[in-house]
C-alpha cells in the first residue's frame, strides 16, 4: 500500500495489532521482499492485502493500444511485463500465505483487466478468493484480523 494508504492505519478494530507497510519503495519485484513478506505471514490470524498496480489492466489499454504510436505500444508492453513479474511474485506469496491459513484479499478494481488473466483466475480458483468481480469489497475494519 502507499505511505498513507488508510488499509494500514491502526483503528480501534487493529489496537494492539502488527500492521506491515509494504510499498513502492521497498520494491515488490524483488526476491529479497518476497523472502521478507513470507516470513511475516505466519499463521491464520495473519492477513495478506494486495493491491498490485493496475496500469496495464485499465480498460483504456485498449484504447491507447488501438489509436497510440508504436512509442505508447513499446510503454503497454512494458506494463504487461512488470505485472507478470509481480504477479509471479504475488502468486508465491498467495500460495506461501494460504498454506498457512492466512487471509488474503486482492484490491483491483471491477472493471481490472487483470481479473480475467488465466495466470490470475487459476490462483482465484484454486484457493476459493474472493475477488472484487463476484462482490463489491467494502474496507470494514471490523474484518482485519491480529496475531
Amino acid at each position: 500500500c502507499g505511505p498513507s494508504s488508510k488499509l494500514c492505519t491502526e483503528t480501534q478494530y487493529t489496537k494492539g495489532c502488527e500492521l506491515i507497510r509494504i510499498t513502492e519503495s521497498e520494491d515488490f519485484s524483488k526476491v529479497a521482499t518476497v523472502k521478507r513478506i513470507k516470513r511475516l505471514v505466519r499463521g491464520p490470524r495473519d492477513t495478506v492485502w494486495l493491491s498490485l498496480p493496475c496500469v496495464r489492466g485499465c480498460p483504456w489499454q485498449y484504447v491507447n493500444w488501438a489509436l497510440g504510436t508504436d512509442n505508447t505500444r513499446r510503454k503497454i508492453r512494458a506494463h504487461w511485463k512488470y505485472f507478470r513479474m509481480l504477479w509471479k511474485n504475488a502468486r508465491e506469496i498467495i500460495i506461501h500465505a494460504r498454506s498457512k491459513g492466512a487471509l488474503v484479499i486482492n484490491e483491483w478494481p471491477k472493471g481490472c483487466r487483470y481479473w480475467r488473466e488465466p495466470s490470475v483466475k487459476k490462483v482465484f480458483d484454486s484457493f476459493f478468493l474472493l475477488n472484487s468481480m463476484a462482490a463489491p469489497l467494502v474496507y470494514d475494519p471490523k474484518s482485519m484480523t491480529c496475531r
